[in-house]
């Protein structure tokens, strides 16, 4: 009888033990107080390199090579339910961190490609104050003591396309610099918007203007293909605090509701890739098929993300995900963009902001 007991207990902890397992799983690395160290050596010098590995927020880890003291930060990719990955620079392999199925079993990181091989055993230190420096994000760039000119919008929006071909987001895939809601259209003259968390973001002016100015135009008006009257169309733009950047709320020119600081990004069935505009993407993909409907269903890879990503006049990127599949061009909620895609704008604002 105590044998029976005895297999009875050891089956129960042996369930707990898989419980606990399933439940550290599901939370591993996502302390921002430990970080991974782990002892490497080069396949060709046989040169010792340890690597430091830290999270930084939900979405960014920072990554330091002790042997260079170069530090980078990546967002890693996700490999199974208790697994990551992340690149290393100039393709010398990637890092990969991996919890245990027991509960009692340590994290361990490990280096895989052709440059390392992993030689001691994984490290859990406590991120240490150098750490909090090195991690110091700039700070947030207020819009209001800034002023950009068009050739800086243009340039931010070059250095964001480019920066974006290279992410994890848009690497391997088409990155195109569009209008928002580029299928959007109107009889007459429409505004076209999208909610986000701070409020209603005004995108674009919609449809074909017969004139230069918003007051010479005749009509019909609306907001998001929703019929206006007249002083409610002209003066919408003067009671929205949110706009894609470029945009000059309160302007009575056109041009100046013309903003391009939007990006789409898909992945095609037939791997290309490459930085288009919106008119480039139509004269050498779209227009074969005779729509962005068609389009997207026929070569946009549905089984990768898609995005659309909005550059805001607050600072802020918007995105939404899974953009244009299934025919789905038109969305009403947008969300803040992952850190990583935060910060890489904010860098941008401080480097050509005035």
């Amino acid at each position: 009888m105590k044998r029976y007991f005895f297999f009875i207990l050891a089956f129960f902890c042996f369930l707990l033990g898989l419980v606990a397992g399933a439940w550290r799983r599901t939370t591993a690395f996502s302390s921002t107080q430990v970080v991974y160290r782990i002892e490497t050596q080069k396949l060709k010098t046989s040169q010792q390199v340890f690597f430091e590995v830290h999270r930084l927020d939900k979405d960014v880890f920072q990554i330091k090579n002790e042997a260079t003291g170069e530090v980078f930060q990546a967002s890693p990719q996700i490999t199974g339910k208790a697994s990551l990955r992340i690149e290393l620079p100039g393709k010398e392999g990637a890092l990969v961190l991996t919890q245990g199925f027991l509960p009692w079993q340590k994290a361990k990181l490990t280096v895989q490609g052709n440059t390392y091989r992993t030689v001691g055993e994984t490290q859990l230190l406590k991120a240490n104050e150098d750490w909090a420096k090195v991690s110091q994000a700039q700070p947030k760039v207020e819009m209001k003591n800034i002023s950009l000119t068009d050739d800086a919008i243009r340039q931010i929006n070059q250095h964001f396309a480019n920066w974006l071909a290279t992410s994890r987001y848009g690497k391997g895939a088409m990155v195109i610099q569009t209008p928002l809601n580029v299928t959007a259209s109107s009889q007459g003259l429409s505004w076209t918007t999208v909610t986000t968390p701070d409020g209603t973001l005004l995108g674009r002016l919609v449809g074909t203007p017969v004139a230069d100015s918003l007051s010479a135009n005749q009509g019909p008006f609306a907001i998001d293909q929703q019929t206006v009257d007249r002083d409610r169309f002209e003066t919408y733009p003067s009671t929205v605090d949110l706009a894609a950047l470029g945009l000059v709320l309160g302007s009575d020119a056109v041009n100046d509701y013309q903003s391009t600081s939007v990006f789409r990004v898909y992945h095609t069935r037939s791997k290309e890739h490459g930085i288009l505009t919106q008119e480039q993407e139509f004269a050498q993909k779209v227009s074969a098929y005779g729509s962005y409907q068609d389009y997207y269903s026929q070569q946009v890879d549905a089984n990768q993300a898609s995005y659309q990503m909005v550059l805001a006049d607050n600072g802020v990127v918007y995105e939404v995900s899974n953009y244009g599949l299934e025919g789905k061009f038109d969305f009403a909620q947008y969300k803040e963009a992952p850190s990583d895609i935060q910060k890489e704008y904010q860098k941008l604002l401080n480097q050509f902001g005035q």
